[in-house]
């Protein structure tokens, strides 16, 4: 499904161009709504590149990766804990 968003959060800078659109004009959001409803073939491909996107940035994987680099440098950190 094509990204379809009002541009009053960070949705203009999370959602990349070639994936829907973002605008704070109602009158154009409905307007892409009105087209992609239209043209389905539009949106099916603007759908497509907004969930690789999305699963690229913001998926399972990429969360799990984040986690596993963040405890690795905490790993690497020396302690300034006193040892007992």
């Amino acid at each position: 499904m094509p990204v379809v968003a009002l541009s009053a959060t960070e949705a203009a800078t999370a959602v990349p161009p070639g994936t829907g659109v973002v605008s704070n004009n109602p009158g154009h959001l409905i307007e892409t709504i009105q087209m992609l409803i239209k043209n389905p073939e539009v949106a099916r491909s603007l759908g497509e590149a907004a969930r690789a996107h999305a699963l690229e940035h913001f998926g399972l994987s990429r969360f799990l990766a984040d986690w596993d680099e963040v405890l690795e440098d905490c790993r690497r950190v020396p302690s300034h804990a006193p040892r007992q």
